[in-house]
């Protein structure tokens, strides 16, 4: 399980990123990745914290914009509950819609 903070974009790299402490206290200016639990680089000494690159084990993850997003696990259990056919058309929709919401739609959709 994780996180979504919605309207944060994805940074491209450890320079930019909003999930970094800047340690005032020590010797220049070491960078701490509060994600990962452990210093990244040094903004003075210039090591690390390149402007387009991400520490490999970075556990940051790109959502694309989406619609409404819910748990399609959950979603095909109620399904197999029902009866296929067109006459349940209207039961599947209503199950559809029901699904609990994960992480609501990003942007209104038509």
């Amino acid at each position: 399980m994780g996180i979504y903070i919605p309207g944060m974009e994805m940074p491209k790299g450890c320079y930019d990123c909003r999930l970094k402490m800047n340690c005032y206290e020590c010797e220049g200016l070491d960078c701490f990745c509060l994600p990962l639990c452990r210093q990244i680089g040094n903004a003075v000494r210039d090591i690390g914290l390149e402007k387009d690159k991400r520490e490999a084990d970075c556990p940051l993850v790109h959502v694309p914009p989406h619609g409404r997003l819910g748990d399609l696990d959950k979603l095909h259990d109620n399904m197999l509950s029902l009866t296929a056919g067109l006459e349940h058309r209207g039961e599947v929709m209503h199950e559809v819609r029901r699904a609990p919401t994960i992480i609501p739609a990003e942007e209104a959709q038509p």
